[in-house]
């Protein structure tokens, strides 16, 4: 589907790229799945036939289960009260979407759940900090990263990628780990205006500490491989 008509269904471009990695007919699993609203959309696309909403506090799922009566799609979405995946068996096939949480909280949920090691199942992550420590959770353990955006949605940046278990770890520099070696090789206009604010948020960081007298070489250090981004852009 186009993004406009992932709009039409309620998906701001945050959620319509993640809807649109989803691949077809295969079980979308929607980890902390608040209101419903992409698993709701990814049925009614056509694009999958069976979903399951899955959230740890009641009253989330609870809203979820409304919206998926109000839908009509009672019978092709199933809710699970669960932390994370605890309580949900992982079919063969499966597209697992873990969005809005901190990759902190994903790389716990993933580390209690060996399942996720298997062919035939994805995670499309959308995580809203720790991002570096994700990403090198993910390199060290064998998940491959298949695609990954850097995009705006509602006044902010957001960064989202989905991965695969291969078992083949793999090494990440900083700035790979923070942004991403598909990112950094696209090197978009959304990057680069990312970039330039996390730059300018570090070098506040820098001079508070050179304030201090404390060491402040991890900002130097970051400072210095962001202009370098922004210098070969």
């Amino acid at each position: 589907m186009m993004e406009q008509d992932w709009k039409s269904l309620g998906l701001d471009a945050r959620l319509a790229w993640v809807a649109s990695q989803v691949r077809s007919d295969v079980c979308v699993i929607d980890v902390g799945t608040d209101h419903a609203r992409l698993p709701i959309a990814l049925v009614q696309s056509g694009k999958t036939q069976q979903a399951i909403a899955a959230d740890v506090a009641k009253q989330p799922l609870q809203q979820a289960q409304i919206h998926i009566a109000a839908a009509n799609l009672s019978a092709q979405i199933s809710t699970i009260l669960s932390d994370g995946l605890a309580q949900i068996k992982l079919p063969e096939q499966a597209d697992i979407t873990i969005c809005g949480m901190g990759g902190d909280t994903i790389v716990r949920m993933m580390q209690a759940q060996a399942s996720l090691k298997q062919a035939g199942v994805r995670l499309i992550l959308q995580p809203q900090t720790e991002i570096a420590a994700l990403r090198q959770y993910l390199a060290q353990q064998g998940f491959e990263v298949e695609a990954e955006t850097i995009l705006a949605a509602e006044g902010r940046i957001y960064q989202a990628l989905v991965v695969q278990f291969t078992g083949r770890p793999y090494s990440l520099s900083l700035m790979e780990a923070e942004l991403g070696s598909i990112n950094l090789a696209q090197r978009s206009e959304v990057l680069l205006q990312y970039v330039r604010k996390r730059q300018a948020v570090v070098k506040k960081w820098q001079q508070a500490k050179f304030k201090a007298g404390q060491d402040a070489a991890w900002e130097t250090e970051f400072i210095l491989l962001y202009q370098q981004i922004l210098q070969s852009s």
